[in-house]
Order: C-alpha cells, then sequence, then structure tokens
C-alpha cells in the first residue's frame, strides 16, 4: 500500500444502476430534484474520493457468503467497494438505502 498511489475508479453497472435509482426515486418520486442534485454530489465526491487513500474506510465482512467488502456511509446509503491492488483500481459493487436490508444482496 503506497500512500501516493493514485487509484482508478470503477463502478460496476449494479452501482450505476444503484445511483440512477436513488436519483429517480428522489427527484421524480418524492418530487425533489434539487436534493436528489446534491445527494448524487455528495455521494459521487464521496466515491471519487477513494482515488486517494481507499484504504481509510475499515473492511467489513458481509455474510452470509463472508465477502470481504470496505463501505463509505453518506447519510442514509452505503458504498460498497473493493480495492484491486494489481490494477491500482478501487471497484464499486453497489450504492444501498442502509435502512434496507442491503445484506440480502450478497
Amino acid at each position: 500500500m503506497d500512500i501516493n498511489r493514485n487509484y482508478g475508479i470503477f463502478l460496476t453497472e449494479s452501482a450505476k444502476m444503484d445511483l440512477k435509482n436513488i436519483y429517480n426515486y428522489i427527484s421524480d418520486n418524492l418530487k425533489e430534484p434539487i436534493i436528489a442534485h446534491k445527494l448524487m454530489r455528495k455521494i459521487e465526491k464521496s466515491i471519487y474520493s477513494l482515488e486517494r487513500l481507499p484504504y481509510r474506510y475499515a473492511e467489513t465482512t458481509i455474510k452470509p457468503h463472508n465477502k470481504k467488502l470496505r463501505r463509505i456511509i453518506i447519510n442514509k446509503y452505503i458504498v460498497l467497494y473493493k480495492i484491486n491492488e494489481a490494477n491500482s483500481q478501487v471497484i464499486i459493487y453497489n450504492v444501498l438505502y442502509g435502512a434496507k436490508d442491503y445484506l440480502k444482496y450478497f
């Protein structure tokens, strides 16, 4: 782990769909497009901050499959990611609403 290293950010299709669904729900269902836009900016800023020091968030074990991922909590949302050292890449797997049982996705 090199603290001066920059990592690329890769969003899986699932993560992209999660972001789109979150935005659409807040913007369309709750009729709050400004809030949706602000939340997307905050989540994206947090995700892209992982280009530097992606290890700053603790690794957690997602049961029942014992999958080890890192997570960022942003407001009520959880970003799940893994670091691929070989490719200097941070892979964003999901962005989920934290009040849901997000463990069922794994």
